[in-house]
């Protein structure tokens, strides 16, 4: 039993210190044994439809949470020579023998090439943090 001067600030009032000062929690009706585990035993065998509730749709929640459309984040474009000579450089073989400052200067030569092959007026800003 939960007691409610368990849960407000310590008072030393006869009404919390008596019985009246606990109050049962427990459903308000009743469930057997039997038809708990029916529940659950329907809720996730393969045939039962009661899941379907549960599928989402993701591309709306995507729009719904974000505002923004997965078809806004998809671009028509070629890997260039000059990208696919960036991407070399993140071959795994050569990025772990890389230096920080090589990775760095890899990263953000990426960032410039897709940039100016999306005809963007800035390069992105790329931010490093150590962490």
């Amino acid at each position: 039993m939960i007691r409610f001067q368990d849960t407000a600030e310590k008072k030393d009032a006869p009404e919390l210190l008596s019985a009246a000062g606990y109050l049962d929690i427990k459903p308000t009706s009743s469930l057997s044994i039997e038809g708990a585990k029916s529940f659950v035993v329907g809720l996730f065998s393969a045939d039962s439809k009661s899941y379907d509730m549960y599928e989402i749709d993701e591309d709306s929640l995507f729009t719904k949470i974000f505002g923004r459309c997965e078809d806004e984040f998809q671009f028509d474009f070629e890997l260039d020579n000059e990208i696919q000579s960036v991407l070399a450089r993140f071959d795994s073989e050569k990025w772990v023998k890389s230096s920080d400052g090589e990775k760095m200067a890899a990263i953000n030569e990426f960032g410039t090439a897709i940039g100016k092959r999306l005809g963007l007026d800035e390069d992105p800003l790329i931010r490093f943090y150590d962490g």
